[in-house]
């Protein structure tokens, strides 16, 4: 979805202003009244949102704050910004890479989304299972700018599939295996917009888990599955954090309170209605004495939310996640069998030394029996 009426509008207005004499306070009103107007861009364009900073007024004391802290590591990321001419980066730039195997586009009705039932079979979680008090997962940090400016979702299932250890970049995952939308508003089916330009605007659970799974079926990872976990509270996906496995979660940018629009967007039995700051992070580690969540978040980085404040917005936003689960089938040896293998081996090895010794002796007693043989021989052959 593209805001070019919007920005002529934008344009038009500031010129005529111009004209007419008005100071410039007066064009910054009008400027600020239009970008906070919700409902003429959502009857014009479409939504907004997936990190994209343009939700923000010059006068967001948050938004100031993260450019003068982001704004070196942003400049010394993986390349240039991709305009909207320049939808899909070149071979070789940046961090990019072609690496598909398999046709490009593909539809979510090709893939088979497992929802949190299957997936609380698969990890074998319990309502009444014990989680630690404390842990933090190695995920890597990585920022969504300046290459995905509305890209939150892939860089998070790229920061979710780096700490399982694949070797992706956001860029390629976002060129090569992203489910886009071209048919319709739905962004359960797949990504509406260009998350390499401003104006792209995101997409939900059930399409980043057919991207994940376009990827491990491209690239023939048989033994990894990606689960949607929407309906789940914070709480619970707590479990999956305690067993070492990070959740990719949807949120709001820079904690926002949510803005919803009469849009919305469905998949199965799950509904989600759009909201203008939607953000797409990654559930890292937390702290259950200090009640504290770690996220790695594609716009800030590896920040610290207060429990209570993130599971408000979790609940506020719909409870929308999915996971990855890369040993789905993947060979496993219990304690049992490692034991029966030790004494199976113990018992060869014992065999085996048996057998030796038992050769020896029986070498010895037949040397001894020839030695013998041949004295008695001797003796006879003296008489």
């Amino acid at each position: 979805m593209k805001k070019k009426n919007m920005t002529a509008l934008l344009i038009a207005a500031i010129v005529f202003c111009s004209q007419s004499g008005m100071a410039n306070a007066e064009e910054e009103i009008l400027v600020d009244e239009y970008s906070t107007s919700d409902e003429a861009w959502l009857e014009d364009e479409g939504p907004e949102g997936s990190g994209s900073e343009e939700t923000f007024t010059e006068e967001d004391p948050s938004e100031e704050q993260y450019t003068e802290e982001h704004s070196e590591e942003r400049s010394s990321e993986e390349g240039e910004t991709h305009g909207a001419d320049e939808t899909l980066p070149e071979e070789g730039e940046g961090n990019y890479q072609s690496i598909r195997n398999t046709d490009r586009e593909r539809l979510l009705k090709e893939f088979k989304i497992q929802q949190k039932e299957e997936a609380e079979e698969a990890f074998g979680i319990t309502e009444d299972m014990e989680i630690s008090n404390a842990i933090y997962l190695a995920v890597p940090e990585i920022l969504q700018k300046p290459e995905l400016p509305t890209g939150c979702e892939s860089v998070a299932l790229t920061m979710a599939l780096m700490y399982e250890g694949f070797d992706i970049s956001k860029t390629t995952i976002a060129s090569e295996f992203l489910l886009y939308n071209r048919e319709n508003d739905n962004m359960a089916l797949g990504y509406i917009g260009d998350p390499f330009t401003e104006s792209g605007a995101g997409c939900y659970a059930p399409a980043l888990v057919a991207t994940a799974l376009d990827f491990f079926e491209d690239q023939g990872y048989d033994n990894c599955m990606a689960y949607e976990l929407t309906g789940t509270s914070l709480r619970d996906l707590l479990k999956y954090v305690s067993e070492g496995t990070p959740v990719v979660v949807w949120s709001s940018m820079y904690m926002q309170e949510p803005e919803f629009t009469e849009m919305t967007s469905s998949f199965g039995s799950n509904t989600y209605q759009w909201y203008s700051s939607e953000h797409c992070v990654v559930i890292s580690g937390y702290d259950l004495e200090n009640q504290t969540i770690q996220i790695n978040d594609p716009l800030e980085g590896i920040v610290t939310r207060k429990f209570a404040e993130f599971e408000a917005l979790h609940d506020k936003t719909g409870r929308v996640a999915m996971i990855l689960q890369t040993d789905v089938q993947a060979d496993t040896v219990s304690e049992e069998e490692i034991v029966t293998e030790e004494t199976e081996w113990v018992s060869e090895q014992e065999t085996a030394s048996f057998t030796e010794e038992a050769t020896i002796i029986d070498t010895e007693s037949e040397t001894e029996a020839v030695t013998e043989a041949t004295r008695e021989a001797a003796t006879d052959t003296e008489n």
